[in-house]
């Protein structure tokens, strides 16, 4: 389930596409040690770390999730993911707090998908990309997010890129 289309300067003026959907592959535009790191790295990294918690269960019901598309047809989001180190403007942490990612069981029980097993490399790829991105685009980090988030969450289930 999507919270609506997000809008940017870049954004299409028509559809549902997010903006980072643009060219899932596309360079950006700004340099430092992020800019050889393309929004569609940033996404494929993250869908792999997500996809490689699975298979996995619900503790309190035992509802077994064989993939991450499994887990997303059959839970509920809940909110947008929390990013620990971006909140606290961190965006090199030593040792990073992380993200998670919050979805309902149908049994009511709250789940929780997080960074926890990236590289600290990764990690500080990734903060710096979203640091980038909000400077880029005049957008705060849970936007840069929550984009990033509605991404994998649409190729879990199978959208084609």
């Amino acid at each position: 389930m999507s919270d609506g289309p997000m809008r940017g300067p870049d954004a299409p003026a028509t559809g549902d596409t997010f903006w980072c959907r643009r060219a899932a592959g596309g360079a950006l535009g700004s340099g430092g040690s992020h800019s050889s790191v393309t929004e569609g790295e940033i996404i494929r990294l993250m869908h792999a770390h997500f996809a490689g918690l699975f298979p996995r269960a619900c503790p309190k019901c035992r509802r077994h999730f064989a993939t991450l598309r499994d887990y997303i047809l059959n839970t509920e989001r809940i909110g947008g993911t929390i990013s620990y180190d971006a909140e606290a403007g961190d965006w090199a942490p030593r040792r990073p707090m992380g993200a998670v990612a919050l979805a309902n069981c149908a049994c009511g029980n709250t789940l929780a998908l997080s960074t926890e097993g990236l590289s600290l490399a990764q990690i500080h790829q990734v903060l710096a990309w979203v640091k980038a991105e909000t400077e880029r685009r005049g957008v705060n980090a849970k936007d840069v997010i929550a984009c990033i988030r509605d991404e994998v969450r649409r190729r879990a289930r199978g959208g084609s890129g």
